[in-house]
């Protein structure tokens, strides 16, 4: 341990010894820790500036919905996709599935 006479600047170090290699271990990560906490407290975080997403007295946004039939509506996008995807590789739709009945 390297200790320092504060305002003075005279070091001394200090030397340890453990019995077990935990017991060193588990004194190294606590002053590891204890390091962490001095330069936490010498550094206060510093907040970042809340930034203002709201919209000023001037400006307004116009939304414009369109009410649509949900079912003529979904048919008419799958055919466009279907449009477009077939442009790399094209197949004739199946047959539609006409049933007659025989009396």
């Amino acid at each position: 341990i390297n200790a320092e006479y504060m305002g003075d600047g005279k070091t001394a170090f200090i030397g340890l010894g453990f019995e077990e290699r935990a017991e060193a271990f588990d004194f190294t990560v606590a002053l590891q820790d204890f390091k962490k906490y001095l330069n936490n407290v010498q550094k206060p975080k510093v907040k970042e500036e809340e930034k203002d997403y709201s919209l000023k007295e001037e400006i307004s946004v116009n939304f414009v919905v369109k009410k649509t039939n949900d079912k003529n509506n979904d048919e008419k996008e799958e055919k466009k996709e279907e449009e477009e995807d077939s442009s790399d590789f094209s197949l004739k739709p199946p047959p539609t599935s006409t049933t007659k009945k025989k009396k």
